[in-house]
């Protein structure tokens, strides 16, 4: 479940579709606009530095709100 809320926040910080089997999405049917974009990625092996990301931000907010709640 953690992993799954972490790959979904990622998701949604560059504007990308989170693909599942419950989202009806079919990985064969991904296009471009699937993948999000962002000006830079920085990884290690203990953070991951998102810059830039195409993300819609009243998605985000309502995020952060639901993890408050």
């Amino acid at each position: 479940e953690e992993r799954r809320d972490t790959l979904q926040d990622l998701a949604l910080s560059v504007g990308a579709t989170f693909i599942t089997r419950e989202s009806g999405t079919k990985l064969n049917e991904t296009q471009m606009a699937h993948l999000g974009s962002a000006k830079s990625i920085e990884c290690n092996k203990y953070t991951t530095v998102v810059v830039g990301g195409t993300s819609d931000y009243e998605k985000i907010e309502e995020r952060i709100e639901s993890l408050k709640n």
